[in-house]
């Protein structure tokens, strides 16, 4: 059987159906291995055209909460227009370095130009919005080994450089088994322990508290949280991404006067999240503060939404610290710092590895280093 029907057109419809469906299935029910089973897809493409298609289906269909989300981002009066064409455009746009870079006819050209693909839409310009790489997704397979976990993906997915038109169709049966086979594996993978004295705290707080009643319930919700973390003798307390809202005075004096004399007590460290104002205008630094007691301690993210947080052009925009390192010392460990947005992308992590954090394993959702986080949105990679 071979594949020489393909450039008639009349299998690239059920081709196409068949990468949403890898995005789909791929993002959002823990089998991001999956994204991996689009590239034999790709390499099946016999022009430009479909080949951009495959992806575009792909990237739509690991991001489709996107239309129903925008709101949560952007702002409350989104519609679901708005979204859609953010659904549409980001898709688009991410779909754009693998139809520049369609699978050649000799092998290692066509693996030069899936390792291109890959590079184009990983770093900045069009990185800025590369999340569900489907090199994101094969690296899951074997997370937390950092550089290893990076190679073994793109290994996975180099591995079907040989599935193309006028090849037999047990070559794609092969390469879909051993992507599925590798996913499987991946899915099921068991995530090491984090440290026993890190805790991260889920709260599910809501939106940064506004009036003085929900500013009043915040502080004793973040009271409560650090009461019951200390209690179980633990030294390090994540709490989630902004939870304090805008940081002020008020706050900084607030956490010194009711927790400062418990943390240097009990020697523990209380990382949590602000939008921590610059000084200029409305702008602020999306941030992760850690308080010992002692002293204070901000990180800043490299990188914050586009559009919704990161907008250069106006005066409330968050500002971002692009070629940071993102790695830090905290309570003597080398820690890599990962906010939010920057989960999703792989630049960050790639800047990150270069500094040689201490992070051989994965706790929790970072495919490449190795989070101690609340879901809520703060990650702190150790």
């Amino acid at each position: 059987m071979t594949l020489d029907f393909l450039p008639k057109g009349r299998s690239i419809p059920p081709l196409v159906a068949c990468a949403a469906l890898c995005g789909f299935f791929a993002w959002g029910y823990g089998l991001t291995p999956l994204a991996a089973l689009v590239v034999p897809l790709w390499f099946l493409s016999t022009t430009r055209t479909h080949a951009w298609l495959t992806m575009f289906a792909y990237f739509m269909g690991a991001s489709r909460t996107i239309p129903f989300s925008s709101a949560v981002f952007f702002r409350d009066d989104s519609s679901v227009a708005f979204g859609v064409a953010l659904w549409v455009a980001s898709s688009a746009l991410l779909a754009l370095p693998w139809t520049i870079f369609r699978p050649a006819q000799n092998t290692w050209h066509r693996v030069g130009h899936l390792a291109s693909a890959l590079a184009l839409s990983t770093i900045p310009p069009i990185g800025l919005i590369g999340w569900t790489s489907p090199w994101l997704g094969a690296s899951l397979i074997a997370p937390g080994f950092g550089w290893g976990s990076l190679l073994l993906g793109f290994a996975l997915l180099a591995s079907c450089s040989d599935v193309n038109k006028g090849r037999s169709g047990l070559k794609l049966a092969s390469a879909f088994a051993v992507c599925a086979i590798a996913a499987f594996a991946g899915s099921n993978r068991q995530m090491p322990a984090p440290p026993t004295d890190w805790l991260g705290v889920t709260m599910h707080a809501g939106r940064a508290p506004e009036s003085a009643q929900e500013q009043g319930a915040r502080q004793a919700a973040i009271l409560q949280a650090v009461d019951a973390a200390l209690a179980q003798g633990k030294k390090v307390i994540v709490l989630p991404e902004q939870i304090l809202g805008t940081w002020s005075e008020t706050w900084r004096l607030f956490l010194e006067a009711t927790l400062g004399q418990s943390l240097r007590d009990a020697g523990t460290t209380l990382v949590l999240g602000a939008a921590v104002p610059t000084g200029e205008m409305e702008r602020t630094f999306n941030s992760l503060l850690a308080f010992d007691g002692y002293g204070w301690q901000q990180v800043n993210a490299r990188f914050a939404i586009p559009v919704s947080m990161w907008k250069p052009w106006r005066n409330d925009s968050t500002e971002v610290e692009w070629f940071t390192s993102g790695t830090y010392s905290l309570v003597g460990r080398k820690v890599m710092v990962s906010l939010c947005y920057e989960d999703l992308l792989i630049w960050p992590t790639l800047l990150s590895f270069t500094t040689r954090p201490d992070c051989p394993r994965a706790v929790n959702f970072d495919p490449l280093c190795a989070p101690n986080s609340d879901p809520g949105g703060l990650a702190v990679h150790h």
